[in-house]
């Protein structure tokens, strides 16, 4: 290892970074809080495993669909555990829980341009790092996940310090908190599990002599993370790995077409220019380009080692993140990889090479990069500032759009006793705003899917009944659209629902066995 990677962090430029980070995130902050819920449904299933693992001590979640488990709580292995133990312990502080998980997710990508010029310190000058690491905070997958009850945050931060202690190698320590890092990522989202091939395998290529020692060191501190979680996965499910999901219906060819769309679209940043190019065939162009500019990259770091080592680490990590998303979307069905979440914990490595190659890059290169840059910041301020007008348009003191009503229904005390169902045990509730009702009143509440599949929804809830379980059904207005809440409501008075309270922002139906409660 050479002094230079040793070089202290510019303090200045650190501060500067973390300073920038802060002002982006209460920005956006600043601008949605009033009209942005910030709970998905992802978020209300950690909420669901922070809380029960405080009252159970497991991880357990509310069945999202009607039909998935007739359990009003089953254990879960869709979600790593690391961020709900977080948000139980920040919530233990007196912060509610839904407060605490999109807080930790926006204190989490604040730091990130702070992290990336101390983990990349010696090997890039801070000013060029501090403006990589605010191109990754504001492309427009990061900027929208961060401002979320989400894992990403969390996970981009571990993958930066374990990069950054993988970089100092010196120290074994150093390694073994690396590999802390990285198994914490692991423990956060699912796909971080590629680090634990790509740190192993650059190791092994800096020092063939050294590498098994620094590979055990590394390991270590891996599975000082991930043992605990195996350990649960054994005594829960019977195996080290329980992750299950249907059959993908989409193949790798269909898949890499997908991640590299989401991974253009972030990189080009304002949301008007990514939709008319990655929707096309330019962005499979401009990816040969940029696989292209890599490799020659690759070549030209073999003249710098020391430069060279940091760039074949950050695209080792990418490649084996990219490689595992459309790996396990070739055998899983989930959402696909156009979807900008999946890209968030690693596209800063992109941005963080091109701060590292820069010096190295002939004169017109950079000047080229230089005013890339420029209009990219410019077109993604102006988009901001597009953002900023549409949302101050609808403030009015209250959270605006279709969850206004849900969050209502929520918080409405007189709707309290048809989610809860003392003397009921075997209630089943169920609605289209499901999610906002878990989060907000922590009851369990199924999901109501949207209105082309009402019809087959309605028919398992009738077969409920007549099982012997009580059923409530609670519409929300505005939640999926006036005509879908109708057919809704049409389709339970046709299959003998009986309606048994009336709100200006709900109705809630019912059918049992035995009468029905008195409608108020």
């Amino acid at each position: 290892m050479t002094q230079a990677a040793l070089r202290p962090v510019d303090v200045r430029w650190w501060l500067l970074a973390f300073a920038a980070g802060t002002a982006v995130v209460v920005g956006f902050w600043w601008m949605a809080h009033r009209t942005i819920y910030p709970i998905l449904p992802d978020s209300t299933a950690y909420l669901e495993m922070a809380r029960s693992v405080q009252h159970t001590g497991r991880f357990e979640v509310v069945p999202y669909a009607l039909t998935e488990s007739s359990a009003t709580t089953q254990p879960t292995a869709l979600w790593p555990p690391l961020f709900p133990v977080i948000i139980a312990a920040v919530s233990r502080l007196g912060i509610a829980d839904v407060t605490a998980a999109p807080l930790i997710n926006r204190v989490c990508f604040a730091l990130l341009p702070a992290l990336l010029v101390w983990a990349l310190a010696g090997y890039a000058s801070a000013r060029r790092v501090c403006v990589a690491g605010m191109l990754a905070l504001t492309a427009p997958g990061v900027l929208a996940t961060q401002y979320f009850g989400l894992s990403e945050g969390l996970a981009a931060l571990c993958l930066i310090v374990s990069v950054g202690c993988a970089l100092r190698t010196d120290r074994r320590a150093m390694l073994v908190l690396s590999g802390v890092c990285g198994g914490a990522a692991y423990v956060t989202r699912n796909p971080a599990l590629a680090i634990c091939a790509a740190i192993p395998c650059w190791l092994v290529l800096e020092s063939m002599r050294e590498a098994p020692a620094r590979v055990l060191a590394w390991g270590i501190g891996a599975l000082l993370v991930i043992a605990p979680l195996w350990g649960y996965n054994l005594a829960v499910f019977g195996q080290v790995q329980p992750y299950a999901a249907p059959a993908s219906t989409t193949g790798i060819v269909q898949n890499i077409h997908a991640l590299t769309v989401s991974i253009t679209g972030e990189i080009l940043g304002a949301r008007g220019v990514d939709r008319r190019i990655t929707g096309s065939g330019l962005s499979s162009v401009i990816t040969v380009v940029l696989l292209g500019a890599a490799l020659w990259t690759w070549r030209a770091s073999r003249s710098r080692a020391h430069d060279g080592r940091a760039v074949r680490l950050l695209l080792l990590v990418a490649a084996a993140m990219c490689a595992l998303l459309v790996a396990a979307a070739s055998r899983y069905q989930f959402q696909g990889l156009h979807e900008h979440r999946f890209v968030v914990p690693f596209l800063w490595t992109l941005f963080a090479v091109g701060a590292i190659i820069f010096p190295s890059a002939p004169s017109a290169v950079r000047r080229l990069a230089i005013g890339s840059v420029v209009l990219l910041a410019g077109a993604r301020g102006y988009d901001s500032w597009q953002r900023a007008a549409q949302q101050a348009q609808t403030r009015d003191g209250a959270l605006a759009g279709a969850l206004a009503g849900a969050l209502a229904v929520a918080h409405d005390g007189a709707l309290q006793r048809y989610l809860v169902g003392q003397h009921e045990p075997q209630l089943f509730v169920a609605s289209n705003a499901a999610w906002v009702l878990r989060a907000e009143t922590g009851t369990a509440t199924r999901q109501l899917l949207f209105c082309p599949e009402y019809a087959d929804q309605i028919t398992q809830l009738t077969t409920l009944v007549v099982s012997g379980r009580p059923v409530q059904v609670i519409i929300t207005s505005g939640v999926t659209g006036d005509h879908c809440e109708t057919a809704w409501i049409l389709a339970l008075q046709q299959r003998g629902f009986v309606r048994v309270f009336t709100s200006p922002q709900s109705v809630v139906y019912r059918k049992a066995l035995s009468l029905p409660i008195r409608q108020s």
